[in-house]
């Protein structure tokens, strides 16, 4: 018997001892969670403004994952009076880890007043498998749209060779109506151009659906990506289109839109984005104005360059046509003029001195990390920020007050799947834009 008891004190020993050792070794060791899913809703509210009894307008959100394993996102429903989700008949959508899905809320009111509703968004997220979006809007009586445009007298100065500057009209709906653009143009298209480049990526992106529905038809399935729909003969796009624009689909069974987005060569600006999307049917973006609605105290802008050949003066006009019954047809004056560079005045000169500068990052393309150096004019408020193809604000890199001077900020590539970025800078009262690719 006292041999037993002494056996059994020993054995107690040494599993005790070896569960305190192997205690000693999970504390002292790193503890990993388990990979989940991770839910990320953008905007967190929905505000519709003021909209017409008998009219509806449509808000979209981003769903996107940021965790380490796929998303199970269900279709969203809405509560309150005059909300409702998108229409489309689909009950669950699979969103892959650093990935998004853009859907839709809408509002249309039958009477007038303020309304209040949710929309709850409903996920496989452990910590967070409903969210619930808060919905507002207003039911105004239905008028007339009423358009207004700012400025009504576009100057661009005086431009030398090599130079192209653009600048912004901001087409307001000051009535209570929807405001429709139908078209706009220059009477010379040669000087001053709206949207350049524009008709080619539209006209590419034609071509990008039709590849998609062949695509479909031949696989049952949705392609992955432009590339695969031009490897497998689907799809072809002309070498200048394709060096002055990127295209990408987003979203896969189903897709939600096919998106252009112009690169650093094209001459009207980087980050200008062409959209084509499926929920609703339609284009939208830049330089597209077919049946563009502006909804009440909204407002669309149309970027404008100049494009002078010879040295002289130039004075011409953009006619825009709209819905609004008084005032069908609006005519903008465009002005500017070319000069020789070394006809250039000292305040041009000195003004120069005062441009905000942003480098190209280095390197780029890059897979680790890559340095944004800029330069400012004087001291002042910076905010600088990283966005996706979407225009979905990434990460904000710098926001502060700088003194005058080169600054350089380090963006570490981790957390950032392949493709195309656009570094956005603000500062001194202007804004700049860089592009930057990802390869990993």
């Amino acid at each position: 018997m006292r041999v037993s008891i002494l056996f059994l004190v020993i054995i107690c020993t040494i599993l005790t001892g070896g569960v305190e050792i192997f205690a000693q070794e999970i504390k002292e060791s790193e503890y990993i969670p388990p990979p989940d899913p991770e839910i990320e809703v953008d905007p967190m509210m929905l505000d519709f403004g003021e909209v017409p009894v008998g009219a509806e307008r449509f808000l979209g959100f981003t769903v996107r994952n940021n965790g380490d394993e796929d998303l199970r996102f269900f279709h969203p429903v809405a509560e309150g009076d005059y909300f409702s989700p998108d229409p489309f008949d689909w009950e669950l959508f699979i969103i892959p880890p650093n990935e998004e899905f853009r859907t839709v809320a809408i509002f249309a009111p039958q009477e007038t007043g303020e309304f209040e509703g949710t929309m709850i968004v409903r996920s496989d997220d452990p910590d967070n498998g409903e969210i619930r979006l808060p919905l507002t809007g207003t039911g105004v009586h239905p008028g007339d749209p009423i358009i207004s445009v700012d400025p009504e007298v576009m100057d661009f100065g005086e431009v030398v060779v090599g130079e192209v500057p653009i600048l912004r009209l901001r087409i307001s709906n000051i009535g209570r109506g929807i405001l429709t653009l139908d078209t706009a143009f220059s009477t010379n298209s040669d000087h001053f151009e709206p949207f350049e480049g524009a008709l080619a990526a539209r006209s590419a992106v034609l071509d990008v659906i039709d590849a998609v529905t062949q695509f479909q038809e031949d696989h049952r399935e949705d392609p992955l990506s432009i590339r695969q729909l031009i490897n497998e003969g689907y799809l072809q796009i002309d070498e200048e289109t394709l060096r002055l624009w990127y295209f990408t689909v987003i979203g896969v069974n189903p897709i939600v839109q096919i998106q252009a987005t112009s690169t650093e060569e094209m001459r009207g600006g980087e980050g200008r984005m062409i959209v084509y999307d499926y929920d609703g049917n339609r284009f939208f973006g830049y330089g597209m104005i077919d049946d563009q609605d502006i909804h009440i105290n909204a407002e669309y802008e149309i970027p404008i360059s100049f494009i002078p050949e010879e040295i002289g003066e130039y004075v011409e006009s953009l006619t825009i046509f709209s819905n609004d019954p008084d005032n069908p047809e609006m005519n903008v004056r465009l002005q500017g003029a070319r000069v020789l560079e070394e006809d250039v005045t000292a305040d041009i000169a000195a003004s120069t001195q005062n441009k905000l500068i942003l480098y190209t990052p280095n390197p780029n393309p890059f897979n680790s990390t890559t340095t944004i150096e800029y330069l400012l004019p004087n001291t002042s408020h910076v905010s600088l920020n990283l966005y996706n193809l979407s225009g979905r604000r990434i990460e904000t890199l710098v926001k502060s007050r700088l003194q005058a001077g080169v600054h350089r900020t380090t963006l570490n590539a981790r957390y950032l799947a392949s493709g195309l970025y656009f570094v956005h800078l603000e500062a001194s009262g202007q804004e700049l834009t860089s592009k930057i690719t990802v390869i990993k």
